[in-house]
């Protein structure tokens, strides 16, 4: 169907929104990638508290981890709110904008064609990453918010268990995000697109 793909390839993509990063928010994605991964990995290793025993290291690291992430999750996200030239909040949370939504889909069947070509789309701010990039950012806020809050007693104890619970259940969808993420990151080393200096160093 060349008609239709051709229609598609010429689809506007919120060009605007295409930009290239500030040291700043590579410090800050990079902050945030270490604290996720910490957490993570360090709740692979933790023993909560039991009755009359006091909870193992891990648990402590993860505890206070955690107190740093969010204060680092926080200023991403006034970082995010506040910068100019970069990727907008409208583009991590396309989905109030009919335009924005109608983006994402277009960008959506650009990948699909590029994969039936056997070939891996650009890794862009192009909007269906941008969306992507959203929703990782969301779960890893709702992450820290249902570990946070029953940490610091704001939470009645049967709304802490169930925030834990909640918790859990974040922290799986950040495993699969963030292997996910990541593998695609290599891919696209693997193939020459050097993805990895656009991320971290300071002239990408």
């Amino acid at each position: 169907m060349p008609d239709r793909d051709n229609q598609i390839n010429k689809q506007p993509m919120f060009s605007s929104d295409l930009s290239r990063r500030s040291v700043f928010t590579k410090i800050m994605h990079a902050f945030l990638l270490i604290a996720v991964v910490h957490q993570l990995a360090v709740s692979l290793l933790m023993e909560g508290p039991r009755p009359g025993q006091s909870a193992d290291i891990f648990f402590t690291l993860h505890e206070y981890g955690g107190y740093a992430a969010f204060g680092i999750l926080c200023v991403f996200w006034i970082w995010s709110i506040v910068r100019r030239g970069e990727t907008k909040l409208g583009a991590l949370f396309p989905w109030f904008s009919s335009d924005r939504v109608k983006a994402v889909i277009t960008d959506l069947r650009l990948h699909a064609l590029e994969l039936r070509r056997r070939r891996l789309p650009a890794a862009d701010d192009r909007p269906l990453a941008s969306a992507i990039h959203g929703l990782g950012l969301l779960t890893v806020t709702l992450m820290a918010l249902t570990g946070i809050l029953p940490a610091v007693g704001l939470v009645l104890p049967e709304s802490g268990r169930l925030l834990i619970s909640t918790h859990k259940l974040f922290a799986n969808l950040m495993w699969a995000y963030l292997i996910a993420h990541a593998g695609l990151a290599v891919l696209h080393e693997v193939i020459g697109e050097r993805v990895l200096p656009k991320m971290f160093s300071k002239n990408g």
